[in-house]
């Protein structure tokens, strides 16, 4: 599912949490007696949340930009093939991937496009706005795997999950990585995971483009 985290951090050089995160002292009582007595960093980040929600809810257009979201995949398809490259797999097509982060940015684009007309229009029309606030928000689901990843049945999303290597921080195309995991790692299966992950991300660009058959 489509989430959000929102954190305060510190100001030090290391840009990082607190000293006690994920420590034995990282404890109710170490919030009250030194992190925050008053509660007033708490009520803060809860006041910053709420503000969200509400502009959210309120919103006649969702405020959601897919093209920074394809950003992310290109990013995160170009940082694959060098880890792939660097372990050997070489020989893998990739062209199925390109192709479908070239749909989802095309679909971005024109989506993007259309939210800014309606939104300088006085009195836009209810059925247009609904339509694409339907495809704006339906459209994470289109990276869902509904049957689970392959070997992770209670992990679904075939862009951000756990790594079976690192289930706690997720990385980019979990099932690629996966796939290409060990010391004699079985091509025709990362080639097979690629197919299937581009098959995610077209879904992905059709729910975003309505389903105009455009992609």
């Amino acid at each position: 599912i489509t989430s959000l985290a929102l954190e305060f951090f510190g100001t030090n050089t290391s840009g990082g949490s607190y000293p006690q995160y994920h420590s034995r002292y990282d404890t109710h009582y170490f919030m009250t007696k030194f992190a925050d007595p008053t509660w007033e960093f708490h009520m803060a980040v809860s006041k910053v949340l709420g503000l969200v929600a509400k502009t959210m809810a309120d919103s006649f257009l969702l405020p959601l930009d897919f093209t920074n979201y394809y950003n992310h995949l290109d990013s995160g398809l170009k940082d694959l093939r060098t880890l792939l490259n660097s372990r050997g797999l070489t020989s893998l097509d990739w062209s199925s991937m390109e192709k479908a982060n070239a749909g989802f940015l095309k679909a971005a684009v024109d989506i993007r496009a259309e939210s800014w007309r309606l939104d300088r229009l006085k009195n836009p029309d209810t059925l247009a706005l609904r339509s694409i606030n339907d495809r704006l928000f339906l459209t994470e689901r289109g990276f869902l795997n509904y049957q689970g990843l392959p070997g992770q049945p209670w992990l679904r999303h075939m862009v951000y999950a756990p790594g079976r290597a690192d289930s706690y921080s997720a990385s980019m195309f979990p099932t690629i990585v996966n796939a290409a995991a060990g010391a004699a790692p079985n091509i025709k299966e990362v080639q097979r995971q690629i197919q299937f992950v581009a098959i995610a991300i077209n879904s992905a660009a059709e729910l975003l483009a309505g389903g105009n058959g455009k992609i």
